[in-house]
């Protein structure tokens, strides 16, 4: 995220907590959720 200096990092750290929190279950439907996702893969 750049901020008017460069990097944001603490606007980066809040976004990754907004994201964080709705992934351990502070959504609408109370669900928790992982934070990583299988990758599939397979020969073309």
């Amino acid at each position: 995220m750049p901020g008017k200096t460069g990097f944001d990092f603490n606007g980066a750290s809040q976004s990754f907590n907004v994201i964080a929190e709705y992934l351990f279950g502070k959504n609408t439907t109370k669900e928790k959720m992982e934070m990583t996702t299988p990758v599939f893969m397979h020969k073309t």
